[in-house]
């Protein structure tokens, strides 16, 4: 009895949404004619042939069931198979009611149950895109082959004439994309830009040569830069970088800005401004530790010996008792004993800023990161980039390379770990070649 709506809905009972991969089998088939001859028919009517109902069969008939519900309430009403059951009627002359479309949808649901489903939408869509390859295919073939009989009919001389114009136009094409090409691959005049990285910049060049950019197309570029630019990185190898405001060839027709000048102009007023602002900074340092101005000095006042005395032997002194003035040897050994404790303090300022290189006269250079680097001595004063160099000397690319970083671990063989910002620690000799962690580590259990 007929008394509740049908839902078709996705999950429902009777999912029209999906169907069997499968489809319905021969055997299936067969097997259902014997039970009911009015299924078998609309088996037939929907779709079945030499024996097979298949997915695309059994999608369109599903589709029909969905399109059937007209108040797409997801639900087979009574009157909506029954409008369906007449459509069907007319459609294929069959003799069928409700009852025998409901016992055709349990029928498929009964036999795919258990098998892999598939959208109906997507199998529609799948035959629709293969009929209408296939008949762009068969459209394509037929125009052709009627162009070639077309072609075929043509006066020879304007076959002869048509072929060298199209041999010509197409020399003219190789010509003028040889040139394009060759403009392309030659290394122009251009500008490196503030914060460009050398690996951004052989990116822009290859994709503008319509070159794919992968690891080996990147080596060959990087490779062809430095024969056309040999002094044109900086930095160690595998981290090399590129001077703002350099000008080098690259290829690509890359747009050159030709503003080196004002890039060069601006770094070097940054660069002053900045060596300004440390050396203001260091001096007033310098100023505050000796009580200089703008910090008013110590107003300096006679002092009596018998008060000298107490400051140099507080603990022993007794009121109104009389001290004969202090020696010149106990004065130089106080004055000593300051000098000690000043330097020391000096020292320990000094010591706050991480040790980037130290020279053999106790000579320091210090890291002091957002600001320039500091140089003391081996007090712990204050002394000049322009001192310190020139105690200093030459040295190697390696070793400048090397401590322009701070020193973070430093093994009595000389091996170094230092600090690189942005980058992971790295690890040295001391003439600066770079050296593994295993290298270090293994070192450092040996010393």
């Amino acid at each position: 009895m007929f008394n509740k709506k049908m839902s078709i809905g996705e999950g429902e009972k009777y999912d029209t949404t999906k169907v069997s991969t499968d489809g319905i089998t021969q055997e299936e088939l067969k097997a259902i004619e014997k039970k009911n001859k009015k299924l078998i028919d609309i088996y037939k009517a929907l779709g079945a042939k030499d024996g097979e109902f298949s997915k695309l069969d059994l999608a369109l008939a599903m589709d029909g069931f969905a399109k059937a519900d007209t108040d797409k309430d997801g639900k087979l009403s009574k009157k909506e198979l029954e409008e369906y059951a007449n459509q069907l009627n007319k459609e294929h002359n069959l003799n069928i009611d409700r009852k025998d479309l409901k016992a055709f949808l349990n029928s498929v649901r009964k036999h795919t149950k258990n098998d892999k489903k598939e959208q109906i939408a997507d199998i529609i869509k799948a035959d629709a895109d293969a009929k209408a390859q296939a008949k762009a295919k068969a459209e394509a073939e037929a125009k052709a082959k009627a162009q070639k009989d077309a072609e075929y009919h043509k006066n020879m001389n304007e076959i002869v004439v048509g072929a060298y114009n199209t041999a010509m136009d197409a020399i003219e094409r190789q010509k003028e994309e040889a040139a394009r090409k060759e403009d392309l691959e030659t290394p122009k005049n251009y500008t490196v830009q503030n914060g460009e990285r050398l690996n951004d910049l052989l990116k822009r060049s290859l994709e503008a040569q319509g070159i794919e950019v992968t690891p080996e197309s990147l080596a060959e570029a990087k490779a062809e830069f430095i024969k056309n630019n040999p002094k044109a990185l900086h930095g160690p190898k595998g981290k090399e970088y590129l001077y703002a405001g350099d000008v080098v060839k690259i290829a690509g027709n890359l747009e050159d800005k030709a503003n080196s000048k004002e890039i060069t102009e601006a770094i070097i007023k940054k660069r002053e401004e900045a060596k300004a602002k440390a050396e203001a900074e260091a001096a007033e340092e310098k100023r505050q530790a000796n009580g200089e101005p703008p910090y008013k000095p110590v107003e300096e006042k006679p002092i009596d010996p018998v008060e000298k005395w107490k400051s140099l032997m507080p603990e022993e002194f007794v009121p109104g008792k009389e001290y004969p003035a202090p020696t010149a040897e106990e004065v130089a050994a106080k004055k000593l004993e300051k000098t000690r404790a000043a330097i020391a303090k000096k020292k320990a300022a000094m010591e706050k800023y991480p040790l980037m290189e130290k020279l053999p006269n106790g000579y320091s250079r210090r890291d002091r990161p957002g600001y320039l680097d500091f140089y003391f001595d081996a007090n712990g004063n204050h002394i000049t980039k322009e001192e310190y160099l020139k105690a200093r000397g030459e040295k190697t690319r390696a070793i400048d390379n090397m401590v322009s970083s701070p020193i973070l671990e430093e093994l009595p063989n000389g091996y170094t770990k230092r600090d690189v910002p942005g980058a992971r620690d790295a690890y040295y000799k001391p003439d600066g070649t770079r050296i593994t962690k295993e290298e270090y580590e293994a070192a450092k259990k040996a010393k």
